[in-house]
């Protein structure tokens, strides 16, 4: 665990922020990280959750194994570069998605942003939540073509992919209304 938090504080400062200023990100992220939690995790006196890692990685831009690495071991981890750009490209994304009505029903659902709920959907899936529910939509078989059967399958996906986001970020989840 203090290696972790090793990892946190040497990436917080190459990026040049403080404490302070990394919650801050964080926190429009969607997450609850404040500067005492930052300090805690830093330490290793604070445990790390899935879903602090992934916003942590998108607050720093850096990639979980900068986070994870074990500089002392023998064996490294190959680390994993996005392209260039490609950031830049998810945080776009991820803004843009936020606003899609899907995005918002599911971030009420489980008391986040819609951003949080993007950036974690992009994370996951590589593609927003509506999209990840298309994809998977059009994989199932044709059944039945009607548009209540439609529906109703929309709506047993889209359960099943907000349990996925839900563990994503760390959150409980009871089967929307």
């Amino acid at each position: 665990m203090a290696r972790i938090g090793h990892n946190i504080r040497h990436a917080r400062r190459r990026s040049g922020l403080t404490q302070d200023e990394l919650a801050t990100r964080v926190r429009a992220l969607g997450g609850e990280l404040g500067r005492a939690a930052v300090a805690a995790l830093e330490r290793g006196s604070r445990l790390l959750s899935e879903s602090e890692l992934v916003l942590l990685c998108l607050a720093l831009r850096t990639s979980p194994n900068d986070l994870l690495v074990d500089c002392s071991a023998e064996l490294t981890l190959m680390p994993v570069r996005p392209e260039p750009g490609r950031l830049e490209r998810d945080q776009e994304l991820a803004a843009r998605a936020s606003k899609g009505e899907a995005e918002q029903k599911a971030a009420r659902n489980l008391g986040v942003t819609s951003l949080a709920i993007s950036t974690a959907a992009i994370v996951r899936w590589g593609r927003s939540l509506t999209d990840e529910r298309d994809y998977r939509l059009q994989r199932r078989p044709a059944e039945d073509a009607r548009p209540r059967s439609l529906q109703a399958q929309r709506g047993h996906i889209t359960r099943q992919l907000l349990r996925e986001l839900a563990a994503t970020l760390g959150r409980q989840h009871g089967d929307p209304t």
